[in-house]
């Protein structure tokens, strides 16, 4: 068993020795009461700051251009502790102190961001080896901090911090058990058998959005349609996209889930401290990262059976399409990245795809409500949305009617495991593809493909610059590598599709007053006494003689015909 050394009270001064120096033997001795019990699921979170000579490393953590021409760099103070830049904002979750980040713990994955409420992870360690608990003074001044070192899965050294000691050795024992290793210092006394535990289990979720790392395809593009990506992207084995079979040939499935979609505004209702999104500025339709792309912290999701949630976060456009069916290509795949947000779900995705087919004169709401007559290109990077956002509206054409009703159309899909369609490939992804594909313009497809290419530009010379690379956004299919692929048909588990109702005309109706005279013949000297009818004489009924109502219009016709108007009478 490991041996503790020197030790000292957290009131001790600076500067002063305590020290926890650890073994790597391996828990075998079941009768010991764990002195830090936490759940095996459990996520602890905590306020702490972080020190690595990596930060340094720009490879690992190279400056990033925002679309704005602004440059950012990872700051970290004279010793190597990260700062926070949001200390600096107004959001009251922010950090109390810059060096402090909101960190997580799953299992031996440590996570931070930079507020409690921020839903974008800034690093995470894979924790291969903790060790050593010492106490350093802090560079700000008589605060002290309490520190466990780590290792991570490519042998680089962490070090966490915080200052309160018991904080601390929570954290250095739950990891140490989650890698199975034991230390003395993280056992207590043997619990009474008789005695009662109550526990409060906390569930919070995080959602981890997959980055390309900067040493594996780094300044990635579609110039080889993928397959000159590395790491995961060419080692994976559940990789996308794939060419799906026919159905008869996938495997039948009676499962699906079930899809949630938001109509999201064209206005933001909320910031990010990434600043992709900002409160009160337009929904943004983004040309970057080789593609077109939508983000939003929630477009809505997708709850699998077994209650697992998925966030929609990421909208990408695709031409030629990822996917085939049976070796056919599709000129368009759009496709929604949900991410995961229950526990035991984070870092895994789950992807939504349609294909379109182009059929001349055919409209999509959703792809109108995108104005492709005004997209960006790869110099005006941002485009701002006019309208909302509907997911389900990617199932309906012009003639389509939603009637406000914010569902999903039932459909049918392909189901397999797989990755998402470009770096990092992340694979623990569920990945659906609609089988039947839907319809859109030519134009639109033409346009979205438009989109891509870098436009001419003209010199202060005059000389016009002209771009030799080929607009595309799609990776080639993966070999399946034995993987089944399930289909779901909507018609057997759902029934067949209501019957859509004819079309109303969309013409109208029309009255046009018509007034005019009809003589008859009356047997005797007595009036019929018809509504409206009177006794007229012989002539008139003949048209041998006018009324007298009759000689004033052609008094007046006859005024008119001196005044240049009409001629000759008008006779009924």
């Amino acid at each position: 068993m490991a041996q503790k050394k020197e030790s000292t009270s957290s009131d001790s001064k600076p500067g002063s020795s305590f020290k926890f120096k650890s073994s790597n033997k391996y828990i075998s001795d079941t009768r010991k009461t764990w002195k830090y019990p936490v759940d095996k699921d459990e996520i602890l979170e905590e306020w702490m700051t972080i020190s690595s000579w990596e930060f340094l490393n720009i490879k690992r953590f190279p400056p990033v251009k925002l679309s704005n021409g602004t440059i950012i760099n990872i700051e970290v103070n004279s010793l190597n502790f990260r700062l926070n830049k949001a200390y600096n904002c107004t959001d009251p979750a922010r950090p109390v102190d810059e060096r402090l980040f909101w960190f997580r713990l799953s299992n031996n994955s440590l996570y931070y961001s930079s507020t409690k409420t921020d839903i974008n992870i800034l690093g995470y360690i894979t924790i291969t080896e903790v060790y050593d608990i010492d106490r350093n003074t802090d560079i700000s001044g008589e605060k002290e901090n309490f520190c466990f070192n780590l290792k991570d899965d490519v042998f680089k050294e962490w070090r966490v911090c915080n200052e309160n000691k018991e904080t601390v050795l929570k954290w250095y024992c739950t990891i140490r058990r989650y890698l199975k290793l034991d230390d003395d210092v993280c056992w207590g006394i043997p619990r009474d058998p008789n005695q009662i535990i109550k526990k409060h289990k906390i569930k919070k979720s995080i959602i981890m959005v997959p980055l390309a790392s900067p040493t594996c395809n780094e300044g990635w593009d579609y110039s080889q349609a993928g397959d000159d990506w590395v790491c995961d992207c060419k080692e994976g084995v559940e990789q996308s996209p794939i060419d799906l079979p026919k159905i008869q040939d996938a495997i039948e499935s009676p499962v699906k889930p079930i899809f949630t979609y938001k109509d999201v505004e064209a206005i933001n209702e909320y910031s990010t401290l990434d600043g992709n999104m900002v409160e009160t500025r337009k929904l943004e339709l983004i040309n970057d990262d080789n593609m077109l792309h939508l983000l939003h912290y929630d477009f809505g999701k997708a709850i699998t059976n077994d209650g697992a949630e998925y966030q929609a976060q990421e909208i990408t456009f695709h031409t030629p399409a990822n996917h085939k069916i049976d070796g056919k290509e599709y000129p368009l795949e759009i496709t929604i990245i949900h991410f995961g947000v229950t526990k035991g779900d984070i870092g895994k995705q789950l992807t939504l795809s349609f294909l379109f087919e182009a059929v001349p004169g055919v409209y999509n709401q959703f792809i109108d409500d995108l104005d492709v007559f005004n997209l960006p290109d790869p110099v005006n990077k941002r485009r701002g949305l006019q309208r909302s956002l509907f997911i389900p509206k990617i199932l309906y054409d012009q003639n389509n009617k939603l009637n406000n009703v914010p569902v999903m159309k039932p459909f049918s899909f392909y189901t397999y495991s797989g990755s998402l369609p470009f770096p990092p490939c992340t694979e623990r992804t569920i990945a659906l593809v609609a089988s039947k594909p839907m319809q859109v313009s030519t134009t639109a497809i033409s346009l979205l493909k438009e989109a891509l290419r870098m436009p001419d530009l003209k010199s202060k010379t005059g000389d016009v610059f002209t771009s030799n690379k080929l607009h595309i956004s799609n990776r080639h299919v993966q070999p399946l590598n034995g993987r089944p692929v399930y289909f779901y048909d909507h018609q057997k588990n759902c029934g067949p599709d209501p019957v859509p109702l004819p079309p109303k005309p969309s013409g109208h109706y029309e009255k046009v007053l018509n007034r005019g005279t009809q003589f008859f013949y009356v047997n005797g000297p007595e009036p019929s006494g018809l509504p409206g009818a009177f006794v007229v004489s012989e002539q008139e009924a003949k048209g041998l003689a006018y009324s007298n109502d009759e000689k004033r219009i052609k008094e007046r016709e006859g005024h008119d015909s001196m005044d240049g108007g009409p001629t000759e009478p008008i006779l009924n």
